[in-house]
């Protein structure tokens, strides 16, 4: 009887133990797959959503950013006027060259392309759309900081643009790339965008690099050589505004931009400066001779000419004198009819 009754106590705790272990397997295996069951709803979710986002987003990217070239490229590569800007009655226009020095610059284009595109992606976001799915979207400050000097310029503070866009110009296309820090929330499910990124057609780059090889040219030979602006790609039109300023239109046709205009100023053509003695003492009825020497800041070629004796391409002055005062004007003359003229007086004793 002993025997029997210990044996019934243990197949009642094999009962037990089983029946409790079966128990802990359901709720472990009910929660994994209440889990497994979140996880693909959020999976779902992120799916089905996030494609619209990104198309909503980039499609508001792609428009501003067509705007803010066309911006740029109408005012010499900015959309704001700084120290470097020829301001007229109806535009400013940046200098791309003044006074010999070259201010054209890509990166500046690219600060202020991106950030005319942040300051009016909320012109055309409105994410109450998505409100219809119950989805609700919150934009997070960008860790990236904007150029003060433009901020400042438009009265903001660096938390007033909450989002940053990075633009890289190259010839035939402007790559943007926004950090738009997007926090999307359905319910108990959510996820993040921060990142997108969009490539338009251009001929940006080509512009700047054309209005480079114009400035090189007339650098060159400080002239303007209408045959070499005909065979570039695209028609250049130059409108002085004074002596010394003018504004360079180069058309791109049905390209983005339409056209790059900007602005050249240089202290115009110098006349050349000579360098000979007042007064040159000669041997009356011997032949005699003296340099004329002259100079040109634009390294121009020079020609000579006097109102007696004679004088050679090299400046040298030749003749035979009579006895007494000779006054001579010497005239030197650049290769862009620039002048300057100084007297003699040459004495033959």
């Amino acid at each position: 009887m002993k025997k029997r009754g210990q044996v019934t106590i243990f197949v009642v705790l094999g009962i037990v133990l089983l029946a409790l272990a079966a128990g802990i397997f359901y709720f472990v295996n009910q929660g994994a797959k209440d889990g497994l069951d979140v996880a693909g709803e959020k999976t779902d979710f992120s799916r089905q959503i996030r494609p619209q986002i990104v198309q909503f987003v980039e499609g508001c990217i792609e428009e501003k950013a067509v705007e803010a070239i066309d911006v740029a490229s109408r005012h010499g590569g900015i959309v704001m006027y700084d120290e470097h800007t020829l301001v007229t009655d109806t535009t400013f226009l940046r200098y791309a060259f003044k006074d010999g020095i070259s201010l054209l610059d890509e990166s500046l284009a690219s600060r202020h392309i991106g950030f005319y595109i942040d300051l009016a992606l909320p012109t055309c976001l409105d994410f109450s759309v998505f409100e219809e799915q119950d989805v609700t979207i919150t934009l997070r400050p960008s860790t990236s900081v904007h150029d003060v000097n433009l901020l400042y310029g438009y009265g903001l503070a660096p938390e007033d643009l909450p989002t940053f866009t990075n633009v890289i110009i190259s010839p035939t296309t402007v790559r943007v790339e926004t950090e738009y820090n997007l926090y999307v929330e359905q319910g108990d499910t959510s996820f993040t965008i921060d990142r997108f990124t969009f490539e338009v057609p251009s001929t940006l780059g080509s512009a700047i690099r054309d209005a480079k090889t114009i400035q090189q040219q007339y650098d060159e030979s400080n002239v303007i050589d209408l045959t070499f602006l005909t065979g570039l790609e695209p028609q250049v039109t130059i409108h002085p505004v004074d002596e010394s300023t003018q504004i360079y239109s180069l058309f791109y046709g049905n390209a983005i931009p339409s056209y790059f205009a900007y602005a050249v100023e240089s202290s115009g053509n110098a006349a050349p400066v000579l360098d000979v003695s007042p007064v040159i003492n000669v041997k009356a009825g011997t032949p005699f001779s003296f340099q004329v020497a002259a100079t040109d800041a634009d390294n121009d070629a020079i020609s000579f000419e006097t109102s007696r004796f004679a004088i050679s391409d090299k400046g040298i002055v030749s003749g035979t004198a009579r006895a007494g005062r000779s006054p001579v004007t010497i005239t030197a003359t650049d290769s862009q009819g620039a002048s300057v003229e100084k007297e003699v007086m040459v004495i033959a004793k």
